[in-house]
């Protein structure tokens, strides 16, 4: 687990926070770093960097954001929401059911994203929700734009999640790490002084979880070696 105050989002300061990475545990390891998978939300510079410090790994999306991306933009375009039942009246079932289909498309091979996509967008019933609905054929276009056409925000292969088990579809461990943090600060704009208090008071607390976590594991290993004793 590491900690990394940033003060901007550029490629180069990804690069060199990988690299103090890469650094520390090789030292510590006495063997090359060389992950295979990276899972990241949509930010390009990081993954520009990962992509060029380890070209040997994959990058996927996360799950979990891509599902938050999609329904903010929702609720931008008013389908979702506060109030969302009143100003889509009948059609809202048929809008949300429309909305969970586009994000189903994840789970199919990564094949069949793009040509069920366009069987979604074409189909006729779509076309006549769309006409009634405002908004929905913006909220469309946005997921085909960012999503589906190539040289965009993300492939499919990118957040297609088939095949993948539940500990590589999302980072949503980091997500809850990130609500609990906030909720440990309890500020927007903290004082350095405040703000190192309670950095040091997160590395005890993740100290005690590394360390109980190794007393597990070591507890495992001697009930398997007596498991063996008494075969």
């Amino acid at each position: 687990m590491a900690f990394v105050l940033m003060g901007d989002h550029q490629v180069g300061n990804y690069r060199a926070i990988l690299q103090q990475l890469k650094g520390k545990i090789e030292r510590l390891t006495r063997a090359p770093w060389l992950p295979t998978l990276f899972i990241t939300d949509f930010e390009q510079a990081l993954r520009a960097a990962v992509h060029t410090e380890f070209q040997q790994a994959e990058v996927r999306s996360c799950y979990f954001h891509l599902c938050s991306a999609v329904w903010k933009r929702a609720r931008q375009e008013r389908l979702a929401g506060p109030g969302f039942l009143r100003r889509l009246g009948r059609h809202w079932q048929d809008v949300q059911d429309l909305i969970k289909k586009v994000l189903a498309l994840a789970f199919l091979p990564v094949a069949l994203v793009r040509q069920n996509f366009q069987t979604l967008f074409t189909d006729p019933l779509t076309a006549n929700l769309a006409r009634q609905v405002a908004g929905l054929q913006v909220f469309l276009a946005y997921f085909r734009r960012n999503y589906i056409i190539p040289g965009n925000v993300a492939q499919p292969a990118e957040w297609n999640v088939y095949r993948r088990d539940v500990d590589t579809r999302s980072n949503n461990h980091v997500e809850a790490w990130n609500r609990r943090w906030n909720a440990t600060v309890g500020r927007r704009h903290p004082n350095f002084w405040y703000f190192l208090t309670r950095v040091r008071q997160e590395e005890v607390l993740s100290r005690g979880a590394i360390n109980a976590v190794a007393r597990a594991r070591m507890l495992m290993g001697e009930v398997r070696d007596n498991s063996r004793s008494f075969e």
